[in-house]
């Protein structure tokens, strides 16, 4: 009998994050003299992960480099995924998976160090197999070909993978 594969998104499954990037992009904007409008979230929420920085340089009438941005942007990040808040119940449903044999994998179209720095501050980075970000691999949001890549890397059969996401468009 083949094992069970999960595949946990990380942001809105297993980090309660939603507000983090709100405060990151309100930090930044506030510095600028933009106001954190309703609508700009709204857009930030429908835009992909690529398109991010340079939706935010032209808000901020590109009064900062992309390399500042950056900088900026991952300065408040490092800060927050250092104590990021856990969806309640996320160590005992990690723990009765691996218990029952499940192979966790994360998958996250956050960054890599970000996902990493949130997973060892709670421990929990010993629940995973391993950490695949399409955002360092691929430069995007989650898609088919970053899924396909994991397939062919883990060499799993997609018939036993079950997929653990907030989001729809991933899947």
């Amino acid at each position: 009998m083949n094992k069970m594969v999960i595949w946990f998104d990380l942001d809105g499954v297993i980090f309660d994050s939603y507000e983090v990037w709100d405060l990151v992009v309100q930090g930044i904007l506030k510095h600028h003299g933009v106001a954190y409008t309703q609508q700009i979230r709204e857009e930030l929420w429908r835009i992909p992960m690529e398109d991010v920085n340079a939706y935010l340089l032209q808000l901020v009438e590109n009064s900062l480099d992309e390399n500042e941005l950056e900088r900026q942007k991952m300065n408040q990040l490092q800060s927050l995924y250092r104590d990021i808040s856990l969806v309640e119940g996320v160590h005992e449903l990690l723990s009765t998976l691996k218990a029952k044999g499940a192979v966790i994998y994360a998958v996250t179209s956050n960054y890599l160090e970000l996902a990493e720095l949130g997973l060892s501050s709670h421990h929990l980075s010993n629940y995973f197999v391993k950490l695949y970000s399409s955002l360092d691999l691929f430069g995007s949001d989650k898609n088919r070909e970053f899924y396909q890549f994991i397939l062919h890397q883990e060499r799993i059969d997609p018939a036993n993978i079950v997929m653990v996401e907030d989001n729809k468009n991933n899947l």
